[in-house]
């Protein structure tokens, strides 16, 4: 989740922690994780127009959001960063350091989720070695 209050687009989201009462905000773990992230500008476009509809939302409603990004089935967006990242080819070691952690493994064993297409995709490709074996 990026917070909202306020948005800064060319730093880094604070860590959102779930507890039972709600979320709440933390600053980063480590002091090598206040660091900035590389965005494109179309990236940026995209987190400006979310910003805008927020904006258009609390006019109409009166309703404040406190998060501009967050995805529906609640992961967290760290996690399907790192996801998205790895089934667009990223190596675990590229991620891992757009992420800050200090060990690849942090982002192996617990960021990235291999879905049900990449496990057929790394069985096809075996399948593809044993082939030209043959």
């Amino acid at each position: 989740m990026i917070d909202k209050n306020p948005v800064d687009y060319a730093t880094s989201p604070d860590m959102v922690e779930k507890t039972k009462e709600g979320p709440v905000l933390e600053g980063p773990k480590t002091e090598s994780s206040k660091d900035t992230v590389a965005m494109t500008n179309d990236l940026l476009d995209k987190l400006k127009q979310i910003d805008k509809e927020y904006k258009k939302h609390k006019l109409k409603t009166g309703i404040e959001l406190d998060f501009v990004c967050s995805w529906e089935d609640g992961r967290p967006l760290r996690h399907s960063h790192a996801t998205i990242l790895f089934e667009l080819g990223a190596s675990s070691q590229e991620i891992s350091k757009r992420l800050r952690h200090s060990r690849v493994s942090t982002t192996d064993d617990i960021y990235i989720h291999v879905k049900e297409d990449i496990k057929k995709s790394t069985a096809d490709l075996f399948n593809q070695a044993v082939e030209k074996i043959k």
